[in-house]
């Protein structure tokens, strides 16, 4: 038997080669899934944490109290879960508008996906104006050739909650 026969007749190192084919696939679906999870989990934190934040404002507690934007951002960020650095990337807006039909949102980035630092606005209005609560922040992305890359290896969090004051 020549030399050729034997090595293709040879099956002893299938198995690795067999888990070297698949084992990149699967680790990248495995990275890609925890990184969606913890995607998913953040936003719904971040929402949460608005709608919790806004609570405030739409009583007339923040109002009352005379609250900064810090302050906003503070009861925001002590609710918001998985999100490193949340005080220092947080981007916030709280517009008061007369009515549903003068409300417009603020960009809070620009084309280029640069944050927009001159709108972080904070005016809670007063009892009966509509309210636009906007909230963004980027989290570092482990997989971000799954994500399409993202901007600058993180994918960007929105949440938004328009109400009326009390």
């Amino acid at each position: 038997m020549s030399y050729l026969k034997k090595i293709i007749k040879d099956r002893s190192g299938a198995t690795a080669v067999e888990f070297a084919l698949l084992a990149l696939p699967f680790f990248i679906m495995v990275v890609g899934m925890l990184q969606l999870g913890i995607i998913y989990i953040a936003g719904q934190t971040l929402d949460e944490a608005i709608d919790k934040a806004s609570r405030t404002v739409q009583t007339g507690q923040v109002q009352g109290a005379g609250a900064t934007v810090n302050e906003f951002r503070t009861t925001v960020c002590d609710n918001v879960a998985l999100v490193s650095g949340c005080s220092q990337n947080l981007l916030l807006s709280v517009q008061s508008f007369p009515s549903y039909t003068s409300v417009s949102q603020a960009n809070l980035y620009d084309a280029n996906g640069r944050p927009i630092i001159t709108n972080n606005q904070f005016l809670p209005g007063g009892a009966g104006d509509v309210v636009v609560v906007s909230a963004a922040v980027n989290i570092p992305i482990v997989a971000g050739f799954i994500f399409g890359g993202g901007r600058n290896g993180s994918v960007q969090l929105t949440s938004s909650l328009v109400f009326r004051n009390e």
